[in-house]
């Protein structure tokens, strides 16, 4: 199973780049400009503007790209040259997305009141977790991504079933994902492990000082910030993609008239 997960994984992402630049290249690029703007009008009402315009693009982004990665891996159906669509279909996977978020949040509550009070009781420094990183805090941290992301990922089915108009409840998918949530946490915090060196080294561009105009610095480190991001995007959504395709596979063989397999 994981290494079917894999290696579909794989050959769905690296096997259609130009797909993956397709769903995610006129999203990116647009979050790029406005990244931009926000960093050379911080502190103006401009610069409120454009980080809330950003935030805002950030969540349709990511709505239209799952939308369009899941229906590519499991419909087959190929976006346009320039793919910024969200319509009826996007905002309802944009509201799985939130209810697989919120479905989450118990387990992340709770594991962050045991961290916490565990560093209370055993006197552990996180008391200084924002505002002076420690081992201590950073493999908290950790700890606190990695359980947060296993029961999301629980919960994710939802999100590639509404793409294609399955019914799948969220109870549904926490039994479905029983036996791969751990293998797409995994992936997930790979991916994000590039991010967050690139988001790191972008607050320390003395390697780059002299070398380019400050607006080139400044364009070259989001490019390069928002490229990682969504190339991780894409290969966990890709991930998710192939963990559901090969779980209704079995579902619907072992019961084709199944109703979660009626279009809603």
């Amino acid at each position: 199973m994981y290494r079917y997960i894999l290696s579909e994984t794989y050959t769905l992402v690296a096997g259609n780049i130009g797909v993956t630049l397709r769903i995610a290249g006129a999203w990116m690029a647009i979050g790029i400009l406005l990244s931009v703007g926000e960093a050379f009008t911080q502190g103006t009402w401009i610069g409120t503007a454009f980080s809330l315009t950003a935030f805002i693009w950030a969540f349709l982004s990511y709505a239209s790209i799952a939308t369009a990665w899941h229906r590519f891996g499991l419909l087959q159906e190929r976006p346009g040259l320039i793919h910024l669509r969200f319509g009826r279909l996007e905002l309802k996977v944009l509201g799985r997305i939130w209810l697989a978020t919120i479905a989450s949040l118990p387990a992340l509550i709770l594991i962050v009141t045991l961290i916490f009070s565990a560093s209370w009781v055993l006197n552990l420094g996180l008391n200084a977790f924002y505002t002076k990183p420690s081992t201590s805090s950073f493999i908290a941290f950790l700890v606190i991504i990695l359980i947060s992301s296993y029961f999301y990922f629980r919960y994710c089915f939802v999100i590639p079933a509404s793409a294609i108009n399955h019914r799948i409840r969220l109870s549904k998918s926490f039994e479905m994902t029983r036996k791969i949530a751990l293998l797409i946490t995994i992936i997930g915090i790979l991916t994000f492990i590039p991010s967050a060196v690139c988001y790191w080294a972008s607050y320390d561009k003395a390697f780059l000082i002299g070398i380019f105009p400050h607006f080139l610095e400044e364009l070259f480190s989001i490019t390069i910030r928002a490229s990682i991001d969504y190339l991780g995007m894409s290969v966990v959504l890709a991930a998710v993609t192939v963990a559901y395709r090969r779980a209704i596979e079995t579902l619907w063989a072992e019961n084709p008239n199944d109703p979660v397999f009626v279009g809603s």
